[in-house]
């Protein structure tokens, strides 16, 4: 009997030991995700999100964070500390109030992740801006700075054979987009000039994407004249409705991206990225299908008549052009 409980006892103790030692050996690590780069106006407050998550071994305990350099008393953190189990993450989030009288400028700060297992460290930018209109149009180059940073990428893929056709076009887009938020910041048109932007964050991710998993397509354009031809069609229509849009104040809160990228308006479509590489027939059914379209936004009045003759006349003469090439 007294074998049995000593052969229990050191059961037990060799447990615990185990467990002690899985203890010893787990290594906590803590992350964050958050905006690297804040944009805010002086004197305003504006609420950000940390979200903080576990990515080590065991529990963190008693997780909080704060604000150190420079002028920690403009972040107020509204949430309070908790536990936070592996794998899993707490949002927490904190008042930004920037007096009216600080210098416009960069501001740098460190976010600190603490908890009672771990400390760690995160670089936070703060850019300071005078009005809204400042903060929006530095929002609209940066942006532009992305596009001609995309753009040499995708020269580069197309140099390896990649097919990027499509993703031209939704730089392109961008690309008018932006020019037409920059008309939106000038009129004091905020609000639309947000949307305008979210537009183009969403075109460029997209494009961003679509590169990371670019394809190699299948053989070059036979008639360069014809890609170019294609690129003309899609940008003169979006600038066409753009303009109308911010002319016409029923269509002036209208998203941009929203009219893209709707059914009866699908300008990705009206010139697909195997024209060019497909055979004329093709061609002339994806132009077809171009100009059903322009008639649906002409009955829908989004297209003046002027600018429906004028693409109405490019289209056909492309039509043509095909079908004499065809008989040859």
């Amino acid at each position: 009997m007294k074998f049995l409980c000593d052969r229990r006892l050191l059961l037990f103790t060799f447990i615990a030991f185990l467990v002690v030692c899985n203890i010893a050996l787990a290594e906590p690590a803590i992350d964050a995700e958050y905006e690297k780069e804040l944009l805010v106006e002086s004197g305003w407050i504006k609420y950000i999100t940390v979200s903080v998550k576990n990515v080590g071994e065991g529990i963190l305990n008693n997780v909080m964070i704060s604000f150190e350099n420079g002028h920690p008393d403009w972040f107020e953190v509204v949430t309070n500390k908790t536990n936070i189990i592996e794998d899993y993450s707490k949002n927490f989030t904190v008042k930004l109030n920037i007096p009216g009288e600080v210098e416009v400028g960069e501001y740098s700060f460190t976010l600190v992740l603490i908890s009672s297992e771990i400390v760690e460290t995160k670089p936070l930018l703060l850019l300071v801006f005078s009005s809204k209109s400042e903060m929006l149009l530095h929002q609209l180059t940066e942006l532009q700075k992305k596009i001609s940073e995309l753009k040499n990428d995708v020269n580069i893929a197309d140099s390896e054979g990649k097919d990027v056709d499509d993703i031209r076009v939704s730089l392109e887009g961008a690309e008018i987009i932006i020019g037409t938020s920059e008309k939106y910041v000038t009129n004091e048109l905020f609000n639309d000039a947000v949307d305008k932007i979210k537009n183009v964050e969403y075109l460029i991710t997209e494009a961003e994407y679509e590169l990371s998993i670019a394809e190699e397509g299948v053989g070059g354009a036979t008639e360069e004249q014809e890609v170019d031809w294609s690129l003309v069609i899609i940008i003169a229509i979006a600038t066409v409705v753009i303009f109308i849009s911010f002319k016409n104040k029923k269509l002036r809160g209208k998203r941009i991206g929203r009219v893209l990228k709707r059914p009866d308006f699908r300008i990705k479509e009206i010139i697909k990225k195997r024209l060019g590489k497909d055979s004329i027939d093709k061609q002339i059914v994806d132009l077809n299908e171009s100009q059903q379209l322009l008639d649906e936004e002409y009955k829908q009045k989004i297209l003046s008549k002027q600018s429906y003759d004028e693409l109405t006349s490019l289209n056909q003469k492309k039509i043509l052009e095909l079908q004499q090439k065809k008989k040859k």
